[in-house]
């Protein structure tokens, strides 16, 4: 009797989700996003290899019985018990190929885990402009890679970033400014570079505590000398704009010469090291700068681009003026998804070994360690969303609209909800959620990452508005 009912139990089950789909003509993966489950369980629901728990049903009866699809909020409520804003429902879900664009201008320079796909940010920034009054300015207070204030300047938006990685603001000012510069300027300094045999040891100890001069483990005599002369040449130049393009160009390839698996987002995993050849290096440095110096030059035939403003600062704490900002665009780190300082540790090595001809603040490799919160635990990044959403608000105008892009996460393999957290930090500070979409990535939008030996499959947008 009992085989019997939960045959019935799991038919039934098919055929509701069969008519929803056919009704509303979505996706198995759409419904899973619509319920707040995974698309392997609706998978497995409507193909008849397990029923799910009895309040679905009821969830899915709703559904099927409503005029148009209903709000998530009542839904995710009864899935998996999630506060949502009563204005919180999904205006769209999002699913955009690979082929939207091939790394128009500079996008194409650096390497960093987990950016946003420019499309993306350039629809975001396309809807906002468009369906609410502020026009700007607009601050990423998360900078990343630079996508985010790059496509504000190509939009003609006065822009500002910020961030507490060395290597993301090394890798935003130079995706997001112009540089002057020759052909000629590049290659002789590209020449003196390879050629420095001059090392400052004392220098470069006093000014860093760091993996290249003190874990051997990490590079072999021959791959740390050539390091550290490389280092040393490219401080020696007098342009801060040569300085960027070799260092950023240099950190990109260096962990490619280390004993380092660079397949694995920590860092921390050992490869078999590899017969060094000095000259195949020296080719590999020249042909990633001259293509970041390539790049950089398409910024001078951008019509209308307004250099965004990049400096170092952390977004708990931002220096900028109560009601300045008329956009936020947040793109926070994913907890327990991608250790930035880990990733980076090579590269912010580097950096700290340059003595940079720069007028902004580059942080050093402890400091950037010390702010790093990517690998922290739920409730420690809970605690950083307040403080975060809080500095939003106050540097937010009147009529000012926040933007967030943010998945799920994993906390000691349970699975969390950031999304929700910043919803709730948002409304009791006085912002009105506005829209929701989600945006299903499927591996094909530059979210290349694993979560806990999970992929992120999708993304929410958050848009919220300070009332006038």
């Amino acid at each position: 009797m009992k085989k019997r009912l939960r045959y019935s139990i799991i038919k039934n089950m098919e055929n509701l989700i069969q008519q929803i789909r056919t009704k509303f003509s979505i996706t198995q993966e759409e419904l899973a996003h619509i319920l707040g489950v995974s698309y392997t369980s609706v998978n497995a629901w409507e193909g008849g290899k397990r029923s799910p728990q009895e309040h679905m049903h009821t969830v899915l009866t709703d559904i099927l019985n409503a005029d148009s699809l209903p709000r998530v909020r009542d839904n995710i409520n009864h899935a998996r018990g999630l506060y949502r804003s009563d204005a919180g429902y999904v205006s769209s879900i999002l699913d955009y190929d690979n082929n939207r664009d091939s790394f128009p201008y500079t996008h194409g320079i650096g390497r960093w885990y987990g950016s946003l796909p420019s499309f993306l940010v350039r629809d975001i920034l396309q809807f906002v402009r468009t369906d609410f009054s502020n026009k700007g300015p607009i601050l990423a207070n998360f900078s990343g890679s630079g996508t985010i204030p790059l496509e504000a300047g190509l939009s003609g938006m006065e822009s500002y970033a910020v961030d507490v990685n060395s290597m993301a603001l090394l890798l935003s000012v130079l995706k997001t400014t112009p540089i002057v510069l020759s052909d000629n300027d590049f290659e002789c300094a590209f020449q003196r570079i390879v050629s420095n045999k001059i090392i400052d040891e004392l220098r470069l100890v006093n000014s860093a505590s760091n993996l290249i001069l003190s874990e051997n483990r990490w590079l072999s005599d021959n791959v740390r000398t050539a390091f550290k002369e490389v280092c040393c040449g490219i401080s020696a130049e007098k342009s801060f704009n040569i300085q960027l393009i070799f260092s950023v160009a240099f950190a990109a390839i260096a962990v490619d010469y280390a004993n380092i698996d660079k397949r694995c987002t920590n860092h921390y995993v050992y490869k078999k090291s590899t017969d060094f050849k000095r000259e195949d290096f020296e080719k590999r440095l020249k042909k990633e700068a001259y293509l970041y110096y390539s790049l950089n030059q398409t910024l001078h035939n951008a019509e209308n681009y307004l250099v965004p403003k990049i400096s170092y600062g952390d977004t708990c704490s931002l220096t900028m003026k109560e009601q300045s900002i008329g956009i936020v665009f947040s793109h926070p780190p994913y907890g327990n998804t991608i250790n930035y300082y880990s990733i980076n540790r090579m590269q912010m090595s580097i950096i700290e070994l340059i003595d940079f001809k720069a007028d902004m603040e580059i942080p050093s490799i402890m400091k950037c360690k010390q702010k790093d919160i990517s690998s922290s635990t739920l409730q420690k990044f809970r605690s950083f969303t307040k403080s975060w959403v809080t500095e939003v608000e106050r540097v937010l105008r009147p009529g000012g609209v926040f933007i967030a892009v943010i998945g799920d996460s994993r906390d000691n393999g349970k699975l969390s909800h950031p999304f929700t957290d910043i919803i709730i930090e948002g409304e009791k500070r006085g912002l009105v959620m506005r829209e929701l979409f989600i945006w299903i990535t499927n591996h094909k939008a530059g979210m290349h990452v694993k979560r806990k030996g999970n992929h992120i499959d999708h993304n929410y947008i958050i848009i919220m508005e300070k009332p006038i």
